[in-house]
């Protein structure tokens, strides 16, 4: 039997025989890269401080006494504890370097690996570019041995450009690992109040039997960011804001606020993958594309002079719709932009006015706001819809006019460390799984290839200001196509 093939059956005999209450070893590759200093060895600190992970280990291309300094520098600077400091230095102390610049240093790390006999989590903080080697090098080097101890690979986006290149990637990795093994993290899907759409949806029969299209009018997902690209525009004059956030973050929220619900009681996740599938693709959809003042002149500062005209897309406003009994006819509205007037984000369920008796001819809101803006993480109930209940954890204020609003008690995790805890928890339902990566990237292919096929250029937006016109589409349900 090949050997790929044979690693992958027994993979899969280790997931079926694995036991999830152990604590697994932890190899962060990529350990001294930007995503590593800001956010991940101070999750890895508090899990390990749960008892969550056991032995950690830290890879990247630098010698063993260049990255162990590194990486000592990187947990003393970065990772903090109030009054556990003494905690903080245990940790650094016990926390391992290996060098990963050669794929038989898989090898090594592989023999490491073996004399605890724990679960592996490997966590690919690394350009997805080197994802195919380093899944080949983990499953021919790297799989652990021991009966029952599973392996989880985590990949962090972008996961391809479009269909064929994600179809592409996804090949190679699930040629190396099974389907079980491989988590494609979406940070969002970590973020508290993202989760809360979905809780609030199954938390409330009353108004879920008015989630359709005979009562909503439209939905919104928003998210619009202050900052500029200044100093990152190598990565995002060649993804743009379609590929960086509405292909993911959006749809997935679009997702959670849309897809039908497990039965009552059942602990059974939200199939976002079943309502993707029902998802108009974006080819003949209704498109607004901007981009703030002055990106060019970022461009040509980053690429020093060798870069200057451009027709990136720094914010996009689109109107989709689902092929469904339920939704049919309904207009979703996705927008994002950078360099605009806040940083918010927020999903807007909009009901007809006069659906609901006494409602008058004003729109009726669920508003799910995420982050950022006036309001931060809170959920907002208009005044003629059932009285809801909130999330466990959340607490309820009423408005003067009638209606009210949830807000969470305490400060929501960081969704690293929500993400990361899934992934040991085996929680795939917080990841990306491949057939619906395959959906995401359905939805935007063809229209992303229109853009870029015709070279539609974007309207110039001034920053630090609202964009008038995309939130003049998504008011009037977008009445007018705008031809590509």
């Amino acid at each position: 039997m090949h050997w790929t093939k044979l690693c992958l059956l027994l993979a899969v005999v280790a997931v079926a025989t694995a036991d999830t209450s152990a604590a697994p070893d932890v190899v962060l590759v990529g350990a001294t890269g930007n995503l590593a200093q800001k956010y991940l060895w101070q999750i890895l600190f508090e899990l390990s401080q749960a008892g969550k992970v056991g032995r950690i280990i830290g890879g990247a291309t630098k010698a063993k006494d260049v990255g162990t300094g590194l990486i000592d520098g990187i947990i003393q600077k970065k990772v903090t504890c109030a009054g556990c400091e003494d905690k903080v230095e245990a940790f650094r102390k016990s926390v391992e370097y290996v060098q990963l610049r050669r794929d038989e240093q898989y090898g090594e790390l592989g023999e490491m690996l073996d004399k605890t006999g724990a679960p592996r989590l490997f966590f690919l903080s690394v350009s997805p570019d080197y994802y195919p080697q380093i899944a080949k090098n983990i499953n021919t080097q790297a799989r652990p041995k021991a009966a029952g101890a599973w392996l989880r690979v985590v990949f962090e986006k972008p996961f391809g450009r479009d269909s064929a290149s994600a179809r592409a990637l996804s090949e190679k990795l699930v040629a190396e690992l099974a389907e079980p093994e491989v988590y494609r993290i979406d940070h969002y899907l970590g973020k508290m109040a993202v989760q809360a759409v979905g809780d609030f949806r199954r938390a409330n029969p009353a108004i879920e039997a008015h989630w359709n299209a005979e009562a909503i009018g439209s939905i919104e997902v928003v998210m619009k960011e202050s900052e500029t690209c200044e100093g990152r525009t190598a990565f995002y004059d060649r993804y743009g804001i379609v590929r960086d956030v509405l292909q993911n973050h959006l749809l997935e929220l679009v997702a959670l606020a849309m897809a039908e619900l497990p039965p009552p009681g059942s602990a059974e996740p939200i199939d976002r993958l079943a309502l993707l599938k029902h998802l108009k693709d974006a080819s003949s959809a209704q498109l607004k594309l901007g981009q703030y003042e002055g990106y060019a002149a970022h461009v040509l500062a980053d690429s020093k002079g060798k870069k200057a005209s451009t027709n990136t897309a720094t914010a996009a406003t689109v109107r989709l719709e689902v092929d469904t009994s339920r939704w049919k006819g309904m207009p979703i509205f996705l927008s994002a932009g950078k360099a605009l007037d806040e940083r918010a984000a927020y999903v807007r369920v909009r009901f007809k006015p006069g659906h609901f008796e006494g409602g008058g001819s004003e729109p009726c809101d669920v508003l799910f706001h995420l982050q950022g803006g006036a309001l931060g993480t809170a959920t907002k109930v208009c005044s003629h819809l059932p009285v809801p209940k909130f999330p466990e954890g959340w607490e309820r204020s009423y408005h003067e006019g009638g209606g009210s609003t949830g807000t969470p008690i305490e400060k929501a995790a960081n969704p690293y460390n929500v993400l990361l805890r899934g992934v040991v928890d085996g929680r795939r339902d917080l990841f990306c799984g491949t057939d619906e990566l395959y959906e995401l990237w359905r939805v935007w292919t063809p229209m992303l290839a229109q853009v870029e096929d015709t070279g539609v250029k974007p309207q110039i937006l001034p920053v630090g200001q609202p964009w008038k016109e995309a939130e003049e589409m998504m008011e009037s349900g977008g009445v007018e196509h705008e031809e590509l």
